[in-house]
């Protein structure tokens, strides 16, 4: 029966090994099917000098490549010299290093009974081989023997037989020194010791995982170690580092060769099953394995809370855990502990608020008809997973990284947005905002969408003729209103309560409103009426002659140097009042005003009308120079290119059944840009309040500020060329004296 048993094992391997060989075979081949014939021939070209690129990459690091296999070398000692055997399987023509070290040369090297010329690499021998197995050989020659024997570190195994005798404990060192008398003859006495300390993460995930690290402390002769833990059915290895020479052996078991020393082996299991399992243990033990194991719990929030139960919790900082893992719960298993997964509830049930990030580009009509918006939206989402925009915001495209995204209505509340499915967000919004400027005041939404923000930054694009006089709802803005300082307001207090004084209150109220309204506007004359008044007042406490000769000349002079720069201000103030494009000295393109929908009709059907006056004036050059521009660039390319050019344009191809939504566009002018800036977070039904003049009101304004400043003037004029009517008291001269020496 037992024989029967045996056989019928026997035939069951031989199948299932048949089996996976017609598999393996068959991928092979057909991995090479999948270059053409065509291309075969090419792929030495293409591979040339960069060969290794063929070879097998490390799982963990993409940038290594494992281009030779070496199989157990085995070495002949005696006291003569030495011989030594190893094959090796290259997938492309790489240096392969040798045994022995300087003075320690192979010599007579064959790879399959052929001579090979020795090479040197790092300062060892080395050998070339081409892609193929190999089966090198070579032996070393000395007078005595020596105490070490230099191997490579990519040689896993060495089987020794000295005098004819085989050699079961190596003394092999971390630097790949095979020691022949001295630590052999140490080694013999020292008594063979193996501890073992695991420690176990479990990381809760799709798939499930568990990381395990095994710290081994080894004494006595290096030998070979089978440890106790089988691998799972259930797990799958997926990643293993090791300092040693390891491998899994048929029962899944990890087989390596220890020497003398602490290590450290790392391997990753990975859950096979479709499910999470709700209970976990150490597993089957058949060897060396430690009675305890200490679990820590990496639980993922996103996918799901969970209850551990059945072993007992330990204070990870009072173990000997990996630093990075002690900050998870930790826990004490045993070989008859089960740790049992209790699901709570799936997803987060309070997921931390999202946290976005608004930048908002504004342009307003030239008309003040509505606005059209450019919101950039960044930052993390973690429920929800929906942005919705105001009820006053018409959503016209949205993009999801790059991606154009479906604009959809929810049939509940009719709020307009787009789905979100990832956590890091990067959306870029096309909306219009139908509110026009009633009255020189327009309030509209800060934030533009159902969503509280941690942060929010905007740009508010105003056309020509349009100025912000003040705004609220924003913490950093800068207006009419905000450009004042109190030296500003002092300095035309001064004035203004000086001019009354000196040339009457009438005049006083004329010079506040002149300074008033023309205080802040480029070019204007600001602080020369301070030393014209500080002379027109000394010129009236004059009692000398001469000395009111001299002052009033100086004041003529003054006044001319105001009148003379006066002239540019007033040219310019007209003819800003009159053409607003004029403001900066160039002609820029500005938006056409949006006509409404006409029911019935859809985007593609709406006439807008034209520009007309001006802006079509303004428009005709710039579309006359861009056409000529085109048609050179056209004919440049005909006259030079010397391919034939097409018989037929190449066909538009549009998806019939595509619904996004292409949004109002974007303007591409750029005039009078005012950046708005909040501190902290900001709340959905914050709304910012603008106070603007119209061009209407600018143009008047304008012609106020000339009427008035000319006015101001002339009154200065006629008071410095009318004389000072003094009264002939000593009491008078001697206080007007002091007066003008004070």
């Amino acid at each position: 029966k037992d024989k029967s048993q045996n056989w019928t094992t026997a035939m069951y391997r031989f199948f299932l090994s048949a089996l996976l060989f017609f598999f393996i075979s068959h991928n092979v081949q057909a991995q090479q099917n999948k270059i053409p014939e065509e291309l075969q021939e090419w792929i030495p070209w293409v591979v040339y000098e960069q060969e290794e690129k063929t070879c097998t990459i490390d799982g963990n690091d993409s940038r290594k490549r494992y281009c030779t296999w070496p199989s157990a070398l085995e070495l002949n000692v005696d006291h003569k010299g030495a011989t030594f055997k190893q094959e090796y399987l290259v997938e492309t023509r790489s240096l392969v290093p040798l045994p022995g070290t300087a003075p320690i040369w192979p010599a007579s090297v064959q790879a399959n009974g052929k001579d090979l010329l020795l090479s040197k690499a790092n300062g060892h021998p080395a050998v070339w081989l081409n892609k193929g197995q190999h089966t090198v050989t070579g032996h070393f020659t000395w007078n005595s023997l020596p105490e070490n024997l230099f191997i490579p570190p990519a040689t896993g195994l060495v089987k020794l037989t000295m005098h004819g005798k085989k050699v079961e404990t190596l003394q092999l060192d971390k630097q790949g020194r095979l020691w022949f008398k001295q630590k052999q003859q140490a080694v013999k006495d020292a008594e063979e010791s193996l501890s073992l300390q695991v420690f176990r993460k479990i990381e809760d995930g799709a798939p499930l995982l568990q990381h395990l690290r095994i710290h081994l402390t080894v004494s006595g002769a290096a030998r070979q170690v089978t440890l106790g833990l089988k691998g799972e059915s259930d797990f799958s290895p997926l990643a293993l580092h090791s300092p040693l020479p390891i491998r899994f052996d048929t029962q899944n078991r990890l087989q390596l060769q220890v020497r003398p020393g602490q290590w450290e082996i790392s391997i990753t299991l990975r859950n096979n099953q479709a499910q999470t399992p709700a209970t976990m243990a150490m597993g089957a033990i058949d060897g060396p394995w430690p009675e305890q194991e200490i679990w820590v719990f990496a639980a993922d929030q996103k996918l799901r809370q969970v209850t551990i139960k059945g072993v007992p919790a330990v204070d990870p900082s009072r173990t000997t855990l990996p630093e990075n893992w002690k900050t998870l719960p930790a826990y004490l298993m045993e070989r008859n502990s089960e740790m049992q997964l209790f699901e709570t509830n799936r997803g987060n049930p309070s997921p931390v608020p999202n946290r976005l990030s608004i930048k908002r580009k504004i342009w307003l009509d030239e008309q003040g008809g509505g606005l059209t918006v450019l919101d950039t939206i960044t930052g993390t989402m973690t429920r929800d997973w929906r942005l919705n925009v105001d009820a006053g915001q018409n959503l016209g495209r949205a993009e999801v990284e790059g991606r154009a995204r479906l604009i959809t209505s929810l049939k509940a509340s009719g709020q307009t947005g787009v789905e979100v499915r990832k956590g890091k967000l990067a959306l870029l919004a096309e909306s219009r905002i139908d509110t026009s400027v009633a009255m020189g005041r327009l309030v509209i939404p800060a934030i533009g969408w159902n969503h509280n923000v941690q942060s929010l930054s905007a740009e508010l694009n105003l056309p020509p003729g349009w100025k912000l006089f003040s705004a609220s709802g924003v913490d950093k803005i800068s207006t009419w209103l905000t450009r004042w300082t109190l030296l500003d307001i002092f300095l035309v207090l001064i004035i203004a309560l000086a001019t009354g004084k000196i040339l009457g209150w009438g005049w006083g109220a004329v010079a506040i409103c002149t300074l008033v309204l023309g205080f802040h506007q480029p070019g204007s004359p600001r602080y020369l009426w301070l030393p014209l008044l500080g002379i027109l007042g000394l010129r009236t406490m004059m009692a000398s002659a001469t000395a009111e000769k001299v002052s009033k000349g100086g004041a003529l002079l003054i006044l001319l140097v105001l009148i003379i720069s006066s002239i540019p201000f007033m040219i310019s103030e007209i003819r800003t009042g009159i053409y607003p494009q004029l403001e900066y000295g160039s002609h820029r393109s500005i938006v056409r005003e949006r006509s409404p929908a006409q029911p019935g009709m859809d985007a593609s059907q709406q006439t807008y009308p034209e520009a007309e006056g001006l802006a079509e004036n303004m428009m005709e050059d710039t579309v006359r120079s861009s056409r000529i521009a085109k048609t050179a660039k056209r004919s440049q390319q005909y006259s030079i290119s010397s391919r034939p050019a097409p018989m037929e344009p190449k066909k538009i191809q549009i998806d019939p059944e595509e619904m996004i939504q292409t949004g109002p566009g974007l303007p591409n002018w750029s005039w009078k840009r005012i950046a708005l800036r909040w501190n902290g977070p900001v709340k959905p039904e914050q709304n910012m309040s603008f106070l603007l003049l119209s061009p209407l009101a600018n143009t008047i304004l304008a012609f106020v500020r000339v009427l008035l400043l000319a006015l101001f003037l002339a009154g200065f004029l006629l008071h410095c060329l009318t004389p000072v009517q003094r009264k002939k008291s000593k009491k008078s001269s001697s206080k007007s004296t002091k007066t003008a020496i004070l």
